[in-house]
């Protein structure tokens, strides 16, 4: 009699034991390809350098203007990280790297709950938002330009706003994260760590919108640490922009 009870015990302890290696399997796929100190360096070089340059946003007159300082900066950042081959081939891996072993209809599946979930997400945090907005409406620097053509809307929709999550991903998601798990081993410190710097990254445009990011930012780094690849990040981060920059 007591041994479906000890088998039931065994059972538990191999759950216990299997959930706490796929966790720490899941921070070591991320560590890979990390050298020493100056190639982890080097992952961070990016983040600083389009953190420092933020303010360039608040000189534009025009959406013409805006759109040129945007994409040269994220341009920029895009052939920093894929000119130096460390950098490369870390970034390489992050999109390479298999999801969960899963069907792949299943992952399409996964992913469209996601950016459902996403954008949910999103609408609800516009509520908080628009009333630290009103608590706060001295610290917007930055209003988004009204694009009046209609080409250049419909290039910044499709072409501008998958740069931006394509760049923003690799930097924030991608080289942060794997700076970050040099010093860490902790998925908590990860996430958070890395989605209040991409927060403050929207400073110009208010507190409000830095607390909202913070909490996307916080969604994006539990999708990346759980599917271990920065595409499906890219892709509900371009969703969430799609929605938020669709003219209304």
């Amino acid at each position: 009699m007591l041994i479906p009870e000890r088998d039931g015990y065994i059972q538990d302890i191999n759950i216990c034991y299997l959930s706490n290696t796929r966790k720490v399997y899941s921070i070591e796929m991320i560590k890979q390809g990390t050298g020493g100190a100056a190639s982890t360096f080097l992952l961070i070089i990016p983040v600083i350098g389009y953190l420092s340059t933020r303010h360039v946003l608040l000189y534009p007159s025009s959406w013409e203007e805006w759109l040129f300082v945007d994409y040269l900066g994220r341009l920029l950042v895009l052939a920093y990280v894929f000119s130096i081959p460390q950098v490369r081939d870390d970034i390489s891996r992050m999109f390479s790297k298999p999801w969960p072993d899963i069907q792949h209809t299943h992952r399409i599946l996964i992913l469209v709950l996601m950016v459902a979930l996403a954008i949910m997400f999103e609408t609800i945090v516009d509520i908080p938002q628009a009333i630290v907005y009103q608590h706060f409406p001295d610290t917007v620097h930055f209003r988004y330009f009204k694009i009046e053509s209609t080409l250049w809307l419909a290039l910044d929709l499709t072409v501008g706003l998958a740069l931006v999550a394509f760049s923003e991903e690799i930097l924030f998601r991608g080289c942060l994260v794997k700076f970050l798990a040099r010093y860490t081993d902790s998925s908590f410190v990860l996430v958070v760590v890395s989605a209040i710097i991409f927060g403050l990254m929207h400073w110009p445009t208010g507190v409000d919108n830095i607390a909202a990011t913070t909490l996307t930012g916080v969604f994006l780094g539990i999708v990346y640490l759980w599917s271990k690849s920065l595409v499906p990040c890219v892709v509900i981060h371009y969703c969430i922009n799609v929605v938020n920059f669709w003219p209304s």
